[in-house]
């Protein structure tokens, strides 16, 4: 018999959300949504247009509860969603307390973090600078290490 679950896989830039997700649901034959890619979608900008379109964090917890709210909604019952974490929990509180629907939330060393780290340009494809990234070591460390306390 099959297991029908929503998985919801949250965390911090470049802890391995996306690749996480889409591997599970793939291996579970289950729909693999990424909140980013809709919001991409929806929207027609890059995340960080959406980022300046919507400057209040509040603003886009909303939007991306709005988007698990409809995915789910659509009867959709075996998904795995890879999405960041959201601070104003009431934005997907409605959602987080259904049956079935399991989150996770991925961590990582700020070390395991760094090396992942990807840029992207303003149409959101990614690209490695390591030179860059290695110049500038000691202050996005200290960034990552805010993120995940």
């Amino acid at each position: 018999m099959r297991c029908n679950m929503m998985i919801v896989l949250f965390g911090v830039s470049n802890v391995g959300k996306t690749t996480t997700a889409r591997n599970l649901a793939k291996l579970l034959g289950y729909q693999f949504v990424d909140v980013d890619e809709s919001i991409r979608k929806r929207y027609e900008i890059s995340i960080e247009e959406f980022q300046n379109q919507f400057p209040y964090r509040n603003e886009r917890d909303r939007i991306r509860g709005e988007i698990v709210r409809e995915e789910i909604w659509r009867g959709k019952d075996q998904m795995v969603i890879a999405m960041s974490p959201i601070y104003y929990y009431r934005s997907i509180a409605p959602v987080m307390r259904l049956p079935g629907l399991v989150p996770i939330e991925l961590q990582d060393t700020k070390e395991h973090i760094f090396e992942r780290m990807v840029f992207s340009d303003e149409n959101d494809v990614t690209y490695k600078d390591d030179a860059y990234k290695n110049a500038w070591k000691k202050e996005y460390l200290m960034d990552i290490q805010k993120d995940i306390t």
